[in-house]
């Protein structure tokens, strides 16, 4: 690893030129998909990685999306950046959430723009992995995933300080929020029954970007993002019971139906075909 680390930081610098960069962190892409299609091959095939960096100490932060084999890279600069930290408990490893725009130029053509971009850190003991979400402003939508690069700090936020602010709730920002359940149910369709409550940890995220998708923490340190596809809807069980209902898909194109409720004992259920999970929580 040490090997292949060397190598990302002698190719970052050749491809940037000879100016004075300060490599903050690295992220090697394992998994890919361009809008939703899986093109995980071609990027290990092509070594390819992430980079965050500082450039001739001007106290800007900048990401680069380096392909080392065909020698091509979208580079640029971060702004807007956002961050988000969790501690550790009993029902998940550590995590860190970054949103940010990334003002992005390619070195293979002349187009460049600019992205909001969803970085998630999950820090286990065998490492820490990664995933990332990227939203062009025409809409395209790649997603990596993958671990951090050895001989760097994992643990260590990423950051320029005079960028880096907490997560707030403006008029122009969507509400994230975040709630833990430690009960789970497994609705029976073949019996209409559902099983007893059994001690089940997990995380949902909601708004987790700024499509308002969900990502799903669970205790083992997987990660399941789910993107958002419909309005929310707000409606009332017949014992009065208010609810928010919405569609989203999951990383393998199953639909889910969300059903949140204000009601904690009553938590979350997840519907798919004529199955249905809930989550609670023991406290309520």
């Amino acid at each position: 690893m040490k090997g292949i680390l060397t190598l990302i930081l002698f190719t970052l610098s050749l491809q940037l030129g000879f100016s004075q960069q300060e490599i903050v962190a690295t992220f090697i892409i394992k998994q890919a998909k361009h809008n939703e299609v899986n093109v995980s091959q071609s990027y290990t095939d092509d070594n390819a990685y992430l980079a965050f960096y500082t450039s001739d100490g001007d106290g800007e932060l900048y990401m680069s999306n380096c392909r080392p084999k065909p020698n091509t890279q979208s580079f640029g600069l971060i702004t807007n950046l956002e961050t988000e930290e969790y501690e550790e408990t009993q029902d998940h490893f550590s995590f860190q959430i970054y949103t940010f725009r990334w003002h992005f130029q390619n070195n293979y053509d002349s187009n460049s723009g600019s992205a909001d971009v969803v970085l998630t850190k999950v820090f286990k003991p065998q490492g820490t992995t990664f995933t990332m979400e990227i939203t062009t402003a025409d809409l395209n939508v790649l997603e990596y995933k993958g671990i951090m690069g050895s001989g760097l700090n994992n643990n260590s936020t990423i950051s320029a300080e005079e960028e880096t602010t907490p997560i707030n709730n403006d008029d122009n920002k969507i509400d994230r929020f975040r709630e833990d359940y430690d009960l789970v149910t497994i609705y029976d369709p073949q019996t209409k029954t559902w099983s007893d409550w059994s001690e089940g940890n997990n995380t949902f995220v909601m708004n987790y970007n700024k499509n308002g998708d969900i990502a799903h923490y669970k205790a083992n340190g997987d990660v399941v993002t789910y993107r958002k596809i419909s309005d929310v809807e707000i409606e009332y069980t017949e014992s009065g019971k208010r609810y928010q209902i919405f569609d989203a898909l999951d990383e393998d194109g199953v639909l889910f139906h969300f059903q949140f409720f204000d009601d904690r004992s009553a938590g979350l259920k997840m519907i798919y075909n004529n199955m249905m999970i809930q989550f609670s929580s023991s406290e309520y």
